[in-house]
Order: structure tokens, then C-alpha cells, then sequence
């Protein structure tokens, strides 16, 4: 039974995927951050490694009811108010 390939992608290709510039992208990848194949000079990341970099990287969902009487009022005010 042979080996499956991982699917890669180009620096450009992970940047598209995370929503961020080539430039940062390939910062997270020189400073180690975003683990990186370099083959000949060119950087590829694995699928399965960029999936865990968000997944380490996700912020948690913001808890807005209840989580205070202010956010509690705004967003009390924010219903009421007809769309613009």
C-alpha cells in the first residue's frame, strides 16, 4: 500500500486560503511559523499544516449576550432599529 501524497500549496496559494498578503505569508513561513517544504528555491506548505495553523490561530467567538449590561443594551438598540 503506497504513501498518499499531501496536497501542497504554493506561499501565493496559502495566502489566497488565509485572506492575507503573499509578503506576510512568506514572513510566517522565514521566521518558522508556518511550517514550509522549500523545493529549488520555491516554498510550498502542506494542507494539513496550514489547517493547523488556523486552527491554532482561530480567535474565539465573542460572547455578546449577557456578557455585559452595555454590549446587552446595543445590541438591544441595534434590533430595534430599522435597516438602513
Amino acid at each position: 500500500m503506497g504513501r498518499r501524497r499531501a496536497e501542497t500549496l504554493t506561499v501565493e496559494q496559502a495566502a489566497a486560503a488565509l485572506g492575507m498578503s503573499v509578503r506576510t505569508v512568506g514572513r510566517l513561513v522565514a521566521r518558522g511559523d508556518l511550517p514550509a517544504l522549500d523545493v529549488d528555491g520555491e516554498r510550498f506548505v502542506e494542507r494539513a499544516e496550514l489547517d493547523d495553523w488556523i486552527e491554532r490561530h482561530r480567535m474565539p467567538a465573542p460572547v455578546l449576550r449577557g456578557a455585559d449590561p452595555p454590549t446587552a443594551r446595543l445590541l438591544a438598540k441595534l434590533e430595534q432599529s430599522p435597516p438602513a
